[in-house]
């Protein structure tokens, strides 16, 4: 189950996973200083989340995510890829270090 934590208004929002064996739980979650799935840590996006996963017809996996612009003035919305390693969701980051500008590999 993904979800979104934290204060959206700045870099502490981000979206993380919970596991469970069964849709009715018990579900676990590993507490982090940072979420796990999307956050400004990881993205370089100023509160990423409020989050939706879909499945295409190829079977690649999208998230469709929102973050802050760079001024924080709006939010936007990005589509990015998503893998799985060991069962757990990754987002596919176009390049370490990017933010969400034209040309940086970011759907925005």
């Amino acid at each position: 189950m993904f979800f979104s934590g934290g204060r959206w208004e700045g870099d502490g929002y981000g979206v993380s996973v919970a596991t469970a064996s069964h849709p009715l739980g018990p579900w676990t979650h590993e507490p982090r200083v940072a979420a796990d799935v999307l956050s400004t840590e990881l993205t370089g996006l100023l509160g990423p989340g409020h989050n939706s996963v879909l499945r295409l017809d190829d079977g690649v996996d999208l998230i469709a995510f929102h973050a802050w612009d760079a001024v924080g003035g709006k939010r936007q919305m990005f589509i990015q890829p998503l893998s799985w390693e060991s069962g757990l969701p990754k987002v596919v980051l176009p390049v370490p270090g990017s933010v969400a500008t034209p040309g940086t590999g970011w759907r925005a």
